[in-house]
């Protein structure tokens, strides 16, 4: 089955000249899709991000760079604190923490912590050279704008997006190759070699060399182990779902879990899926299904119309991989010592935060002390939740039964 489309990348956008091919390319995206953007950028002096407008015109194309930032051996770095080289729109202008028209940041009517508004066709240029970062993330979606302006508010109109980000560093494939080196080199320390194994794990390219190693038995056994606990973090589910053939889960009595290729073979029982969802498994203490359950987490009416059953066997058993925007977990200490996680309902003063029990929390913005973003999913991992694989099969296939009423 084909999971990712391979795009065409231009060599010029908005006058802007870009180096090489894309570092990343996201899916088209349209109202209710969010990008998961994470790139190597290790050896690189300028980054590119670019929107373009997906082909079909740029009519309301209002794009957001949600939550941007760099990680490396200054932690974690909001890419808004940095000014940008150059930066160009065809509509409206490119703001930090507004869309392109000074509104506030909201995508899927939710708001933006922090972010870069802009419009199809865009491209930003940073200098980020010997800052020794190592990775770009970000979220990109299109903005609500406003019903007499734009955006997906605007009515009538489809506007629909695509992200991609450029650098100057070595290719992804290159880097790829130079951490398949030193992770074969058996005269490197451990603690290189693991380094390189986990760069490789988070990223679509070096998640692949990572496999072609285990299907040919290359794959050092020392470092086995700990590639398997992050491969399933992948950001590409292509990545994920063949990572079942080679790195085993646990599940009931420790029992190996099938693969999603195995899985995908079995048959489900939708009544019974539904008792799981509702009982053993948990998934209506946070999230609704037709009117039914909580709304702590994403609303699952209809997602059977939304992703197939390869995606929806993946959002089980990865939660923590793709994250729906919005449904981030954050950990924010106050002043007075108090620590409290959920999900940022709310940006401005007070901060709101709902927990994982529904219940809302007004921060005072000037009593946050410390706040910070997890990468772990609030929701459970269904393999750590006395679910067998016939129970997993029947689960997903409630999921698929959760379709709009027109289809």
């Amino acid at each position: 089955q084909q999971y990712v489309r391979e795009p065409v990348a231009p060599t010029e956008v908005a006058g802007v000249r870009l180096p090489q091919s894309p570092a990343y390319t996201s899916e088209v995206i349209n109202r209710g899709d969010v990008a998961d953007i994470r790139v190597d950028v290790v050896g690189a002096k300028r980054l590119y991000l670019v929107v373009t407008d997906a082909g079909d015109g740029n009519s309301c194309d209002w794009a957001d760079w949600a939550e941007p930032h760099l990680m490396g051996s200054e932690g974690e770095i909001k890419l808004t604190s940095f000014d940008w080289e150059k930066a160009t729109t065809s509509y409206g202008q490119v703001l930090v923490d507004k869309n392109c028209r000074g509104l506030p940041l909201k995508i899927i009517d939710r708001p933006v912590p922090y972010g870069i508004g802009t419009h199809a066709s865009s491209v930003i240029v940073y200098d980020i050279a010997d800052r020794g970062f190592q990775r770009f993330v970000a979220r990109g979606g299109l903005d609500n704008g406003r019903r007499d302006l734009g955006g997906t508010d605007y009515p009538g109109e489809k506007p629909s997006v695509v992200f991609q980000v450029y650098h100057d560093g070595p290719t992804p494939e290159a880097r790829a190759r130079a951490n398949e080196s030193v992770l074969l080199d058996a005269t490197a320390s451990l603690a290189l070699r693991e380094e390189a194994a986990l760069a490789m794990a988070s990223s679509k390219v070096g998640g692949m060399r990572l496999l072609g190693l285990a299907s040919q038995g290359k794959l050092p056994e020392q470092l086995h182990d700990l590639i398997g606990k992050h491969i399933y973090l992948n950001p590409d589910l292509s990545v994920r779902a063949l990572a079942g053939q080679y790195f085993s889960r646990s599940t009931v009595g420790d029992q190996p879990l099938p693969s999603l290729k195995e899985l995908l073979k079995m048959s489900g029982d939708a009544a019974r899926g539904k008792q799981l969802a509702f009982g053993r498994a948990e998934c209506a203490t946070c999230h609704l299904f037709a009117g039914e359950g909580k709304s702590v987490g994403p609303d699952l009416t209809g997602i059977g119309g939304k992703l197939d059953r390869t995606r929806l066997f993946d959002s089980v058993l990865n939660p923590s991989a793709s994250i729906s925007f919005g449904y981030e977990t954050w950990l924010i200490e106050t002043d007075d010592g108090k620590v409290l996680t959920g999900f940022v309902v709310g940006e401005g003063d007070p901060v709101l935060l709902k927990d994982a029990k529904g219940e809302q929390h007004a921060i005072p913005a000037d009593t946050i002390e410390f706040r910070k973003r997890q990468t772990v999913s609030i929701m459970p991992e269904m393999v750590k939740a006395n679910l067998s694989p016939q129970d997993l099969a029947d689960l997903v296939e409630f999921l698929v039964s959760q379709r709009p009423a027109s289809q």
